[in-house]
């Protein structure tokens, strides 16, 4: 899931535009929703915002969707996922490992960990 999401950011897909979500996937399908109306915000105020971490609650107002109330987790997650998408030096060293990993240009971790750990012995 990661690979392809960066996959589709690598690409220069928005980080608004409806290319950002694949086909067959409805936004905010990840994390699960719960519509209630202001009233009943103020009302369960309490119980919605211990709850707040199993997902999403939408605001109604009149019937019209009016805010969102989402986790500290999920605003932050939120919060990096722009900073990335912001951040053109960071996008263009997504691309270039990706052309990286799907031209077999990759080092098997230990195997990178242990010729970095011989350089340091041979430095010393």
């Amino acid at each position: 899931m990661l690979e392809s999401h960066c996959q589709r950011v690598a690409q220069g897909e928005g980080p608004w535009g409806q290319a950002r979500v694949p086909p067959g996937e409805k936004r905010g399908e990840s994390v699960p929703e719960h519509a209630v109306s202001a009233s009943e915000l103020r009302d369960r105020s309490a119980d919605l915002l211990e709850n707040v971490d199993r997902g999403r609650v939408l605001i109604r107002k009149h019937g019209e969707d009016r805010a969102y109330l989402i986790s500290v987790r999920e605003l932050r997650a939120l919060e990096e996922t722009i900073a990335v998408l912001e951040d053109q030096d960071l996008l263009r060293t997504i691309r270039r490992s990706l052309a990286d990993v799907e031209a077999g240009r990759v080092q098997d971790a230990a195997d990178a960990f242990a010729e970095l750990d011989a350089e340091f012995r041979n430095e010393e």
